[in-house]
């Protein structure tokens, strides 16, 4: 899952500045509550990708700076030290921050994890970083919308020889047909065409417009 990305290179800018508070608002407050932590500590393909990429690749991670965008628990900052990360920065913009603290204090990393609450737009580092790690993908690849975050996260803060976790990405599409989609649609259609019956119905009887 990682691979080295040239900094601002790979073709990709960042986009227009989004509304973080309307994002914070419709989606990102969901992030402080432990049940979606616990749904995504629980899907263990997800998890176990995470895992062999970091354990794998501990030569990215040993020695090293590592940004960890959106990092919810800590569990991926957790892992970037355990591989031997020299410094992590996590950054959480919910108050699961303070959770994320606490599970890296429970694992005695506080010298090399550095829990930041707030957004990485709007964060400070002393200096770039060699890794940036972010658990970003949702439903379709971009339903969370932190794609944008870690785009800024990687033109701000990581060194021109950095890597990215992950750093590619592809999408999959296939036709379906579905029957249950059909009868819906039947039944709509089916529904429209009642109104439609009884609009024409009621202005021969009543004169109404």
């Amino acid at each position: 899952m990682g691979g080295r990305a040239a900094g601002t290179g790979g073709g990709v800018k960042s986009s227009a500045p989004v509304d973080k508070e309307v994002d914070y608002a419709n989606y990102f407050c969901t992030y402080s509550f432990l049940y979606h932590q616990k749904d995504m500590l629980s899907d263990r393909v997800r998890m176990d990708a995470y895992f062999n990429a970091v354990f794998e690749n501990k030569h990215h991670f040993a020695g090293k700076t590592v940004l960890d965008v959106g990092t919810g628990s800590g569990i991926l900052a957790i892992w970037s030290a355990q591989a031997g990360a020299r410094k992590v920065y996590a950054v959480e913009a919910t108050s699961m921050a303070d959770h994320a603290r606490a599970l890296v204090k429970a694992n005695n990393l506080e010298h090399v994890v550095e829990v930041i609450q707030g957004s990485v737009e709007d964060i400070s580092l002393p200096d770039k970083v060699d890794v940036i790690i972010s658990e970003w993908m949702g439903y379709f690849l971009l339903r969370e919308s932190m794609f944008d975050s870690v785009i800024c996260a990687r033109d701000r803060w990581l060194k021109p020889t950095g890597v990215m976790y992950p750093s590619h990405a592809r999408m999959w599409f296939a036709p379906i047909k579905s029957n249950m989609a059909d009868r819906k649609k039947s039944d709509l259609d089916g529904a429209m065409a009642d109104w439609d019956n009884f609009s024409d119905e009621i202005k021969t009887t009543t004169a109404l417009i």
